[in-house]
């Protein structure tokens, strides 16, 4: 019988075919990639997996720590010998290679997915939507928030932007130049990754794709 893997995404959790002995006990292995002397571990380790133990008496769990760079080549080598985990915090962006390759379960038909799907946010959940299921359930996401330096508000002589058109007069306010260079920025963002970035291209309009996710412009 082909094993395949149940995933967490939002990471996303996946799994990997569940077959349950009712009158024993049933060990389940689950891969994360957190670090094993973070909180994180930790609250997983001492609270997560002893209450679900405790509600569950019949279900044990395994959990192994995986390091990040390492564990998309772990989790395909497993896979391919035929000895993946039962569980998995995954990557959302490794979720759909794993659902088109058939890696991963598809979550629809288990009992309680409804209620568990109803109970999350659609943006996140919809990452781990593939060719008309679900292959995953969203554990947590990005959020953006802005931190102000008052100070700077108040030598600018401006408040607290609340529209674009405040930040981009705030922006011109608080920026610094000094010999044609900028010695100080009025909005610093932490790096160019997407998750940075992209929040401000959607809620302005803007967009990377076409709507189907076929072609991609604006690089």
């Amino acid at each position: 019988m082909k094993k395949t893997l149940l995933a967490v995404s939002g990471l996303a959790v996946i799994t990997f075919g569940l077959a349950f002995a009712q009158s024993q006990t049933t060990t389940l292995s689950f891969w994360h990639t957190y670090n094993s002397d973070s909180d994180e571990n930790k609250t997983l380790m001492e609270k997560v997996i002893p209450a679900f133990e405790k509600a569950n008496p019949e279900i044990k769990i395994d959990a192994q720590a995986v390091p990040y760079p390492d564990f998309r080549q772990k989790l395909l080598t497993s896979v391919a010998g035929g000895t993946p985990p039962d569980l998995a915090r995954l990557d959302i962006i490794w979720s759909p290679e794993f659902a088109k390759a058939g890696y991963i379960e598809k979550l629809d038909g288990y009992a309680g997915f409804g209620t568990l799907k109803a109970a999350v946010f659609k943006g996140p959940l919809s990452t781990n939507a593939f060719q008309g299921g679900y292959y995953g359930l969203p554990l947590d996401t990005n959020t953006q928030i802005m931190l102000y330096n008052t100070d700077l508000l108040k030598a600018a002589g401006v408040g607290i932007p609340k529209t674009m058109n405040d930040l981009k007069s705030f922006l011109e306010k608080t920026r610094k130049l000094e010999g044609g260079k900028v010695t100080q920025y009025g909005v610093v963002i932490p790096g160019p990754y997407n998750w940075h970035l992209l929040p401000w291209l959607w809620s302005n309009g803007g967009a990377v794709t076409d709507s189907k996710v076929s072609k991609a412009t604006g690089y």
